[in-house]
């Protein structure tokens, strides 16, 4: 107690309740890369690394469980393509885990993604261009140097707009039906062609 009347006076009680919050602590996230990879017309990245993270306080014990996924901004070919990392799937462990949050559900990086030399035909006897589950993986764009359509089927090129990008394109059978294919090098149709697009 201070000031001129202090001496009139005694404190009863030597302390007072109240009450006040303690929020979460953040951990950022980090020691996570992207894998480069060949095209395989999907964005899905491959993560690898060991996560870790800072922001940990005094001796806390807080550990990294759960799994992280990733996906590339698009599934075309291009260097230094930005992937974002999922963390949301990493859950915090440990004794004071509950004192801590994750500063956020994504972590960006970058990776690859390179031309697939070869693309080749899975679908049936006929089937469009354009579904993918004809195909080990999409030749669109120019993302794929070179197209193999087997004896016995024959594919129907339907795009509809944009334009494809081969280097060489071997078929038993194409139809041309829509869209823009160009071929730079060599076009080999062994069975039957036609084009109405």
């Amino acid at each position: 107690l201070s000031g001129t009347d202090a001496g009139n006076y005694t404190l009863t009680n030597t302390s007072a309740g109240t009450s006040a919050n303690i929020t979460l602590a953040s951990l950022t996230v980090s020691g996570l890369t992207a894998q480069n990879k060949v095209y395989d017309a999907t964005t899905v990245a491959t993560i690898t690394g060991t996560a870790a993270f800072s922001g940990v306080l005094g001796t806390d014990v807080v550990a990294l469980g759960g799994s992280t996924s990733g996906s590339f901004a698009d599934k075309n070919v291009g260097v230094a393509k930005p992937v974002t990392v999922k963390v949301s799937a990493i859950n915090l462990t440990g004794a004071d885990a509950g004192n801590y949050t994750l500063s956020g559900t994504t972590v960006a990086t970058t990776a690859d993604i390179t031309v697939r030399p070869l693309s080749t035909w899975i679908g049936g006897a006929s089937g469009n261009w354009s579904v993918a589950a004809n195909w080990d993986a999409l030749p669109n764009l120019s993302n794929v140097l070179a197209v193999s359509i087997p004896t016995g089927h024959t594919a129907t090129y339907d795009a509809a707009a944009g334009t494809t990008n081969l280097a060489s394109l071997t078929a038993a059978g194409l139809n041309i039906a829509g869209g823009t294919l160009n071929i730079a090098n060599s076009l080999t149709v062994s069975s039957s062609f036609s084009q109405t697009g």
